[in-house]
């Protein structure tokens, strides 16, 4: 599904704009799509943690680091497809539906942003974008719809699926959590064109 780095970045935004715009927040880092990749192997042990890339095509990791009071990260987990028989453009034409599974990492340290793990989770989810408006309806989607699912407040367990191999060093500061939600678009079959990858 394309443009999903950009509502996330959006996503983004609008929280940056509602639950997190306290200066206690500032300095945040908050990233779009990220990708579990491994970056160390030794003979009894792999780590995997998620990567971003940079705007000059760079990899960056992306983990518990106190240089930033909180850290935001998005992952793709699925997606699913389906038709709408009833609703056509023309003969070749059909309104198409993607349903993208995705997941928000948080991360953020209570010495530094003054606000529990719980209260920090539902300030992010009652201020969750619905999408449909113009920064979310990226042309062409027809509809662009957001709901949150699920949330993960087992720091241990969030911390074991996301960094992969990599030794736990969770302590009472540390603020870890997972909240899933749902992109539902619809647009058109053969509206998307590929034009904007370059080889380096």
């Amino acid at each position: 599904m394309p443009y999903l780095e950009q509502i996330a970045t959006e996503i983004n935004n609008t929280l940056k704009a509602t639950s997190l715009k306290d200066k206690r927040f500032f300095g945040g880092r908050f990233e779009a799509i990220a990708t579990q990749a491994m970056v160390s192997k030794t003979d009894s042990n792999e780590v995997f943690i998620p990567l971003v890339v940079n705007d000059r095509g760079e990899y960056l990791e992306v983990i518990l680091d106190d240089s930033y009071p909180i850290s935001i990260y998005h992952r793709v987990l699925s997606n699913n497809y389906s038709f709408d028989a009833t609703d056509g453009y023309g003969r070749d034409k059909k309104k198409q539906r993607c349903t993208t599974i995705m997941l928000m990492c948080v991360m953020a340290f209570r010495n530094q942003i003054k606000i529990s793990k719980e209260d920090l989770e539902a300030q992010i989810v009652v201020n969750f974008p619905l999408g449909n408006t113009p920064n979310l309806l990226v042309k062409p989607l027809q509809t662009n719809t957001i709901s949150v699912i699920d949330s993960n407040m087992d720091s241990l367990s969030v911390f074991q699926s996301e960094f992969k191999g990599l030794e736990v060093k969770l302590n009472q500061e540390n603020i870890l959590f997972s909240i899933r939600y749902k992109i539902e678009s619809t647009y058109y079959t053969g509206c998307f064109h590929i034009c904007s990858y370059q080889e380096n």
